[in-house]
């Protein structure tokens, strides 16, 4: 299993590297030691605009309500930990879905 995701009992913690200000939403692979799944943002690191994307952009990614999504640590950093409560998933069935909307072939190995 990847390093960057965690099956908890109610839910699923994600360690994320972020990349605001990007062209668009994607999942880019894994960034770092421990490996973090890195995440581009449209939005700029500006008053939390870039946080709230991030959410925005899981939540139809893992057809989860936002409320469900939870920003643990990282506020104003790039690494952020998430907690996706009560997914109904596993971690297996977000990296696939990861994996199906990332094209980055690395990451996908």
């Amino acid at each position: 299993m990847k390093t960057w995701i965690t099956q908890k009992d109610d839910g699923i913690l994600l360690n994320t590297y972020i990349q605001p200000g990007a062209s668009k939403n994607e999942f880019t692979g894994e960034y770092g030691e421990p490996a973090r799944l890195k995440i581009q943002i449209k939005s700029p690191p500006v008053e939390g605009a870039a946080n709230l994307e991030l959410i925005r952009f899981l939540s139809k990614c893992f057809d989860i309500s936002k409320s469900q999504i939870h920003l643990l640590r990282g506020d104003t950093s790039r690494n952020k930990d998430l907690y996706l409560e009560n997914s109904g998933q596993k971690c297996s069935e977000i990296v696939r879905i990861i994996n199906n909307l990332t094209k980055s072939k690395e990451f996908n190995k």
